[in-house]
């Protein structure tokens, strides 16, 4: 038997014709879809996995169309002499479907669906300068040993935490706060911390970890030990620590060597480190370290500014708050998430806290993005928790919702994820579809085959109405990590 590959990408309703040397058979080893093929006019339905054998003898061409009229096919044949069945062909054939990329690369067919419920919530637009106050909210007191020091952290599910050291430093009370209310949803105490005060606070996949003044990471619910900083770094005097979770990483800041130390929530092993440039900062001074969980910057604070860094160490920039001088301390604890920051007094035992803006901003309009069957009321996100989307989109008022226009597909990623889109998303998109259009009729689903979207030139530019269903197709290589 003797059998030579071929393969075609066809446009929706797109017929070829291909010329060859004589055969009698072809075999279609993948398919996306349905195709027709015509030896000497007569047309035949052929789909993955089936043998096409003429029943005119030996031919030299032939005629492939795609009858799809709205996607794209792609199709691998082999086309031979020989006397063969499906089963003998099949059984002894097989080509592993690929994905092809922009760059024309290929890579393993790892599409999965995603369908994410979009449901407007706030389409008010308001505009920030960096530092405005947009809200304040007084913390709930504490019994009297629970004094001596309050300090935020990024706690679990829209919420900010904030933990608070008894004067003995024997215990540590953990307030939560809603970021959308600002009221109390949750509070316990960590008991018996054997090395002296906490430090601070991060919560990673369910759990707490702290730092205390003995260098030492250590597990809330036992007190265990899980790193030695000492021992992993061969440095001393780290002072706050945050957690990148993208990365699953926590980050702790070496104060005396200005040095940035990242170490694996996995296994809790060293994974990096880097010197702060500190001939970029405005004072050498540099004081607890935070990952904005949305754009996953890492930040320094010094008083009234913030260093801004890439989680290889590069530096990107200084936020001052020259206006704040006096009645803002960074360096006792603070939340950035994208636009907005939560932050102190500039007293670390005082009982109000703000919600500022990080940046000048202006706000975008807020949907809430759950998977199907997880209602608004069930979303582990509160709506005033939810980012600021990088997406180009435009708003109008609909009587029964709104219109959305633009960059669908990415807004939708966003506010599914929390968190920023990278810019080769489209290089992992193979099919689009959603209940309603810009025109109100049923939208016409769009599919690239095993192509992705940047691949065939398909633009992130739709108009759709919500509230409603998106429906993607994806590949694995889509780096948005879990759903915040």
């Amino acid at each position: 038997m003797s059998m030579t590959p071929y393969t075609f990408d066809l446009e929706p309703g797109q017929t070829k014709h291909q010329t060859f040397g004589e055969a009698n058979f072809i075999f279609v080893d993948f398919a996306d879809r349905e195709l027709e093929v015509s030896i000497n006019g007569s047309w035949q339905t052929l789909r993955k996995g089936t043998v096409f054998k003429s029943r005119t003898g030996m031919f030299d061409q032939f005629e492939i169309r795609n009858p799809d009229p709205a996607s794209p096919c792609r199709v691998v044949m082999f086309i031979g002499t020989d006397e063969v069945t499906n089963q003998i062909v099949e059984g002894e054939i097989s080509i592993e479907p690929i994905l092809r990329s922009a760059n024309g690369t290929t890579k393993p067919d790892t599409r999965s669906p995603l369908q994410i419920n979009l449901e407007p919530i706030n389409l008010v637009i308001d505009a920030y300068t960096r530092g405005d106050l947009i809200e304040s909210w007084t913390l709930a007191s504490e019994p009297s040993p629970y004094t001596r020091e309050r300090r935020l952290f990024q706690g679990p599910a829209g919420t900010v935490g904030i933990h608070i050291n008894a004067d003995s430093g024997d215990f540590t009370t953990i307030q939560l706060y809603d970021q959308k209310t600002l009221e109390l949803v949750d509070r316990f105490v960590i008991e018996a911390t054997p090395a002296g005060f906490v430090q601070d606070v991060v919560y990673v996949n369910g759990a707490y970890y702290y730092i205390d003044n003995g260098d030492y990471i250590r597990r809330a619910s036992d007190n265990a030990i899980v790193v030695n900083l000492a021992a992993l770094t061969g440095a001393f005097g780290f002072d706050g620590m945050g957690y990148d979770p993208i990365n699953q990483r926590f980050v702790v800041l070496d104060t005396q060597n200005s040095t940035v130390y990242t170490v694996s929530a996995l296994d809790f092993n060293l994974v990096e480190s880097w010197p702060l440039d500190l001939a970029k900062h405005s004072n050498p001074a540099a004081d607890c370290p935070r990952v904005d969980a949305w754009t996953g910057q890492y930040y320094i604070a010094n008083n009234a500014a913030l260093y801004v860094y890439s989680p290889d160490g590069q530096y990107l920039e200084t936020l001052n708050y020259d206006a704040l001088v006096g009645s803002i301390n960074f360096e006792y604890g603070y939340v950035p998430f994208r636009d907005w920051l939560f932050c102190d007094n500039n007293t670390i035992d005082g009982t109000t806290r703000y919600k500022r803006a990080l940046r000048t901003y202006e706000t975008q309009p807020e949907f809430q993005a759950v998977r199907p069957g997880c209602g608004l009321q069930d979303a582990m996100v509160v709506p005033d928790a939810l980012p600021q989307v990088t997406a180009g989109i435009s708003i109008q008022k609909l009587g029964n919702g709104i219109l959305v226009d633009g960059e669908v597909i990415k807004a939708a990623l966003e506010y599914y994820y929390k968190r920023q889109a990278p810019d080769d998303y489209l290089d992992h998109v193979y099919q689009f579809d959603t209940s309603i259009g810009g025109d109100g009729l049923p939208f016409r689903m769009i599919n690239t085959g095993n192509r992705t979207f940047a691949r065939s030139g398909v633009a992130d530019d739709f108009q759709i109405q919500l509230p409603g269903q998106i429906s993607l197709v994806v590949d694995n290589e889509l780096t948005m990590g879990a759903p915040l």
